[in-house]
């Protein structure tokens, strides 16, 4: 049984390897984003303002503000 498991492991590992090193070699096939013209950086067209806000930071609990209280001391 001991041998099954080595095996189906040792299985996974090459497959793994494998797809790693297809994956590093070809890639995606995508390049690098386009980077804007002289005629957009001149009106200002490439620092538009971004698709979604920025995330709010996180809530503190008032729980979470006497842990950290306390381990300040």
């Amino acid at each position: 049984m001991r041998r099954v498991g080595n095996t189906a492991i040792a299985a996974v590992t090459v497959v793994a390897l494998c797809s790693g090193a297809w994956l590093l070699s070809h890639g995606d096939g995508s390049g690098p984003p386009p980077q804007p013209s002289a005629a957009e950086a001149r009106t200002g067209q490439a620092l538009r303002a971004p698709a979604a806000p920025a995330l709010a930071p996180p809530h503190r609990t008032a729980s979470a503000s006497r842990r950290s209280a306390s381990t300040r001391r």
